[in-house]
């Protein structure tokens, strides 16, 4: 299955502190994006993104760190469950605190 998924997050709301720099130098964040294509919010969202958890974060049930909205636009027509949405993504903006429910 192929889907068109438009992410939106919050920078600000980033960890600096577990960013990683790669050995071409370039600096990443690692984030979890939870989707349900076949079912959207009140917004028009589908699913959330937070940052990242270490395994010993999750042992520990640290609640992640909320920093935005995923949104399918778009899913392989051979599929058949969604219709592709071709709405600008930024005409359905969830307001701050939205948030889903991750499945920890």
């Amino acid at each position: 299955m192929k889907i068109g998924v438009n992410l939106k997050i919050d920078v600000t709301k980033l960890d600096k502190t577990k960013f990683f720099k790669a050995k071409t130098g370039a600096v990443y964040a690692d984030l979890t994006v939870f989707i349900d294509p076949n079912q959207e919010d009140k917004y028009g969202y589908h699913g959330g993104i937070t940052q990242a958890l270490t395994k010993d974060e999750r042992d520990a049930k640290v609640k992640p760190n909320y920093l935005g909205n995923a949104k399918v636009f778009w899913k392989d027509s051979s599929q058949g469950d969604v219709t592709p949405n071709t709405q600008e993504f930024n005409q359905n903006q969830s307001p701050q605190g939205e948030s889903f429910d991750i499945p920890f």
